[in-house]
């Protein structure tokens, strides 16, 4: 037993090219690509990357490169909001804000939650509930007519305790829904239609939605990415809005830092959530939202 206990012990302290023979090694080695398929990749690479950077929204002024900006657009048609609700306090902090918003110009409206958030879907339609009947089936535009609410549940890119090892297949799960319900099915719907539409609502019909409004958890992000996939191919897509929770006072939170740089405008409600960061012009603060 103490040669075959000696033997191992040789066999794991030597060195593998001593152990096993130079031609083997090379099998084991995976062949490099060639020069010319290195090159291609690094240029698709830089190319993707550039694309990234001259969509990005200028930090230095708040005036919206986006096609579908609603600042530089004057409509007079009615706006379709989408509300993603995070659970919880973000759920309610987020209606508040609804609430506050004129109810005969922002008249559709679309509720994202989470799976499994039934909290959050069964608020939606209390929310909806006490909305004016008025105001849920008059439309000024002949194009929407008998507008009404929406709830879309969306898989969670990460579960509470989740584990890190498996978050990747949430996210991109989560991630290719986003991309199906908010890029590629409001295309394919728009694309199946007929009938004379103007330039104005042509554009604005293939859109999910106008406007998007966030402030939840880490569900943002495959949000933003879709919006993006439009933004990339240079197509309309929705602006985005982030308003960091009333919760977060001296701090931003994690989906906060991660979405700041992609959203159209983000909005803190403290100003110590900011101090020391990178000054940018769409970052506001108006003091207490909820």
């Amino acid at each position: 037993m103490s040669w075959v206990g000696s033997n191992i012990r040789r066999f794991i302290d030597e060195p593998i090219h001593e152990t096993l023979k130079p031609s083997l090694l090379l099998y084991l080695i995976p062949p490099l690509p060639s020069r010319g398929t290195i090159i291609t990749l690094i240029t698709i690479l830089v190319a993707i990357l550039t694309r990234i950077l001259f969509i990005l929204p200028d930090k230095h002024t708040r005036q919206s490169s986006n096609k579908n900006s609603l600042e530089t657009r004057r409509r007079k048609s009615a706006v379709r909001v989408a509300a993603f609700l995070g659970s919880g306090g973000h759920t309610s902090e987020l209606l508040i804000l609804l609430s506050a918003l004129p109810k005969d110009r922002y008249n559709e409206r679309i509720y994202l939650y989470s799976s499994g958030d039934h909290f959050s879907s069964e608020k939606a339609r209390r929310f909806e509930e006490s909305v004016p009947s008025s105001y849920q089936h008059a439309s000024p535009t002949p194009a929407r007519k008998n507008p009404s609410f929406q709830c879309l549940e969306i898989p969670r890119a990460r579960a509470v305790h989740q584990s890190f090892f498996s978050t990747p297949l949430s996210l991109a799960y989560s991630l290719f829904f986003c991309l199906d319900r908010i890029a590629l099915r409001p295309l394919a719907d728009f694309g199946r239609k007929d009938g004379d539409v103007d330039e104005d609502e042509d554009s604005r019909s293939s859109l999910f939605a106008d406007l998007i409004i966030m402030n939840g958890p880490g569900t943002c992000v495959p949000i933003v990415a879709a919006v993006y996939f439009l933004r990339f191919f240079g197509l309309p897509s929705p602006q985005l809005l982030y308003v960091e929770s009333f919760a977060r006072v001296r701090s931003l939170s994690l989906t906060a830092k991660l979405v700041r740089r992609f959203v159209d405008r983000f909005v803190v409600q403290w100003p110590e959530a900011i101090q020391g960061s990178v000054d940018d012009a769409r970052t506001v603060c108006r003091g207490w939202l909820v």
